[in-house]
């Protein structure tokens, strides 16, 4: 088995390190400056500026504020898909006035990918083992993708992406690349193998379906084994997924 060369390693920490966020996404804005609207709530002795009103239970500070939204936002994306997620019931389970997604977000694409938009922990010991050890690749990357899905506001988003990418052709070719690109390409590059879109795609679907299960389905076989149990048995499916011979009739 080929080692991973210096140059895989240092794009899959360059990239890895960042975020699971959207490509071409720009994040979250910066509600660091945000003024605050009619409708928020003051801390005790401040002053409500002229013709501003406070409502009960309404929160005080943009930047909690806007993490609160974003909370609610994946939980709600990553439950329901985009379609089904409307601004009002996101509002509604953050405590805030529905005005406040637009003041920060600007729409409900905005908001989607600002909440799918998630930094990751650079001392994530998956992380770390997937960006350094000489360990056989696809369990390095079985291992980082089972953890990651284990990060509450990471899977959040990586269930809202996918979710989403089921119904729309944009976000499944976005979502594709993006896994390539941040993921895929350094993996590929240590196997040394053809068609390495095609066969990240298939890889994509079959992991994709192994986390969802397990999210969403506590009953399965799937949701009862351990994390250690889930890498020893998907490595086989996903080495034979990224390793096989392909038919000579495959573009």
């Amino acid at each position: 088995m080929p080692q991973a060369s210096s140059c895989a390693k240092r794009q899959a920490s360059g990239r890895a390190a960042g975020a699971i966020t959207a490509p071409g996404s720009t994040g979250a804005p910066d509600p660091a400056d945000a003024r605050p609207l009619p409708g928020e709530q003051t801390r005790p002795g401040e002053q409500t500026r002229p013709g501003e009103q406070t409502r009960p239970g309404r929160r005080r500070g943009p930047t909690t504020t806007a993490q609160t939204i974003l909370a609610q936002a994946r939980e709600q994306f990553s439950r329901h898909g985009y379609a089904k997620t409307s601004l009002r019931a996101v509002a509604e389970a953050a405590g805030v006035d529905p005005a406040l997604i637009a003041h920060f977000f600007g729409s409900k694409r905005g908001l989607f990918e600002a909440a799918i938009d998630v930094p990751l922990n650079p001392d994530m010991p998956a992380l770390v083992e997937f960006q350094t050890s000489d360990k056989e690749p696809v369990e390095r990357l079985a291992r980082l993708y089972i953890e990651l899905w284990g990060t509450a506001d990471v899977a959040d988003a990586l269930s809202a992406i996918i979710l989403e990418a089921a119904h729309d052709a944009n976000t499944a070719r976005a979502m594709a690349r993006f896994m390539y690109t941040w993921v895929g390409q350094p993996i590929i590059e240590e196997l040394g193998v053809d068609h390495p879109e095609l066969r990240l795609r298939l890889m994509v679907g079959f992991m994709g379906s192994v986390a969802l299960q397990r999210r969403f389905d506590p009953r399965s076989l799937l949701a009862a084994l351990s994390p250690e149990q889930v890498v020893a048995v998907i490595v086989p499916t996903m080495r034979f997924i990224l390793t096989s011979p392909l038919p000579t009739e495959v573009p």
